[in-house]
Formats: C-alpha cells, sequence, structure tokens
C-alpha cells in the first residue's frame, strides 16, 4: 500500500459471534471516499448464521462510524438483483436504492 495511513480504507473485519465466540462473517471497505465522498462497503454472511441479525448489526455499525468520518458523505453498498437477503439487510439499515444496471442495485446511505 502506497500510504500506510490508508490502510483502514482497505481494511476486512471478521464478524464474531459474542456468545458463541466463533465467526458468523465479515465486512470490509472497498477503498478510500472518492472524490464526492462516497465509500463501498462489501459483507457476507456464512450460511449457517444468515437471518440472525449478525449482518444488520454489523452493516449499522459501520455504516454508523462511517458517516461520523470528516471525508465521508455517503456510505454504498452494491447488491445482485437476486440477493433478497442482503436487500433486507440494507433495507433494515436504512439504506435505499438509487441506481440499478441490468444485474445489481446500488445501495446509499447518507
Amino acid at each position: 500500500m502506497e500510504n500506510q495511513q490508508d490502510y483502514i480504507w482497505c481494511t476486512n473485519w471478521l464478524i464474531i459471534s459474542r456468545d458463541n465466540n466463533c465467526t458468523v462473517g465479515g465486512i470490509m471497505l472497498k477503498g478510500r471516499p472518492n472524490e464526492d465522498g462516497e465509500v463501498i462497503i462489501g459483507y457476507y454472511t456464512l450460511p449457517q448464521y444468515q437471518g440472525k441479525g449478525y449482518m444488520t448489526e454489523a452493516v449499522n455499525n459501520i455504516k454508523s462510524w462511517l458517516l461520523n468520518q470528516p471525508e465521508v458523505r455517503f456510505v454504498i453498498a452494491d447488491t445482485d438483483k437476486t440477493n433478497i437477503a442482503s436487500h433486507r439487510v440494507l433495507e433494515k439499515s436504512g439504506a435505499e436504492i438509487y441506481k440499478e444496471t441490468e444485474d445489481l442495485y446500488f445501495w446509499r446511505f447518507f
């Protein structure tokens, strides 16, 4: 990485269940905010832990932290149009669809 201080913008975090002390998924930032203040997140939940609220909690936490960073105006996530579970996570977390392609929805928190 060119600037070691920017590592936070290219970091992947494991999501750990407090109750079971095991990995249930992951969440990541996909680089520094762009010139419009947009930062992109990605995430996954291991199949056996889906539908238990872990990802909604993780997305809410990272969204809140990111929107309190001075250079961030929007948090973005993209999902396959067929990924209904991910749509629900983003809807519950307060994101709105703001554009789409043939295969993807682009969601935005602000």
